[in-house]
């Protein structure tokens, strides 16, 4: 009888035993859960910031290339007025000759 107990409080240990490995292993999943989602948290926070950075680089170009195209017009205005002036110059200086 003595054996059988002894045997019964083995197996009731070795059971009590099993569940505690059982707990932790839970408890790992829950942990490595956080941790992914976490992780899935910060690559979200990362993508965002990357579009706000392209957002931003996209709206300097568009700045970049207005300020170009005015410049652009800019210089063929004046070279427009230096043409006429030229011009102008060219068809007084034939009425004088």
């Amino acid at each position: 009888m003595d054996e059988q107990k002894q045997i019964d409080l083995n197996i009731k240990e070795e059971q009590l035993r099993r569940e505690k490995i059982q707990s932790e292993i839970e408890q790992l999943d829950l942990e490595k859960i956080k941790l992914e989602r976490k992780q899935l948290h910060l690559k979200e926070l990362n993508f965002q910031k990357q579009v706000e950075l392209e957002k931003e680089e996209f709206a300097h170009t568009v700045l970049m290339n207005e300020k170009q195209f005015q410049l652009d017009q800019a210089k063929l205005t004046y070279q427009g007025i230096l043409t006429a002036l030229g011009v102008f110059g060219f068809i007084v200086t034939l009425m004088l000759i």
